[in-house]
């Protein structure tokens, strides 16, 4: 008797739990149904479905973006020019530790400064290439010069979206367009993080949270100045540990 009515809780409690499990599945599919039928919001420049205000956008998020890419290439010249600089004191310095008279220096044998030597020779020639190759100089005046140019067609259209009439406006607002596609063709175009950190700058009106602008702000460390700082603390490090292990 007491067999059977475990067996009959048991069989009920495992209908349940399956009526359970088809209730999620069907609320799970009518969600995937849901959410594939939801069409994405629109820009809010292309709510009214208005081409120059399309083009406004663009005018103004570029020439943002352009400047920080310009930013970006300056910030990346100026940390490999002190990089360069600090890895040939390093290589001085390490030919000048068998001069100095100190106990501490007569006790690193001629094998490690040749490591050390040969290190940091490596990293400085390795590293000079790479820097001459980016040409970062170059890039921040072509960057600059496109934000410039972008900043000019911005203030036309401005001006053009005031005239009265209707045949002038859409003329004008026609050349600008064609010379803000022809001015794409002529510059390279800009890193994706340029205008993700231009973004941040204008927090409000993308609705960016303050985590979110510090992962960008991040990434554009990790992106711009992290290999600066590794390669010139690298041998700071490799030193430390040396001095450590010969303690």
């Amino acid at each position: 008797m007491l067999t059977r009515l475990w067996r009959a809780a048991a069989a009920r409690k495992k209908n349940a739990r399956e009526v359970a499990k088809r209730v999620r599945e069907r609320e799970l599919r009518a969600l995937c149904r849901d959410s594939k039928s939801t069409k994405p919001s629109l820009p809010p420049y292309l709510e009214k479905n208005r081409w120059e205000e399309e083009l406004n956008y663009k005018l103004w998020i570029t020439k943002g973006a352009r400047f920080h890419a310009a930013k970006r290439c300056e910030e990346k010249d100026h940390a490999a020019t002190w990089t360069n600089a600090l890895l040939s004191c390093y290589l001085i310095i390490i030919g000048l530790v068998p001069f100095v008279p100190h106990p501490a220096f007569k006790a690193v044998s001629p094998e490690i400064i040749g490591f050390g030597t040969a290190g940091v020779s490596i990293l400085l020639l390795a590293y000079g290439l790479i820097v001459a190759m980016r040409g970062y100089a170059v890039q921040a005046i072509n960057y600059h010069a496109c934000a410039l140019e972008i900043g000019v067609l911005y203030n036309a259209l401005r001006r053009a979206k005031e005239l009265k009439n209707e045949k002038d406006k859409t003329k004008e607002i026609t050349r600008i367009s064609l010379e803000y596609d022809e001015l794409l063709s002529r510059y390279p175009n800009h890193h994706p993080l340029d205008s993700a950190l231009f973004e941040t700058t204008k927090r409000a009106y993308f609705k960016l949270s303050r985590w979110e602008c510090l992962r960008r702000r991040c990434m554009y460390w990790i992106h711009t100045k992290a290999i600066h700082h590794v390669t010139v603390g690298f041998p700071l490090l490799a030193l430390f540990i040396l001095w450590f292990v010969k303690r």
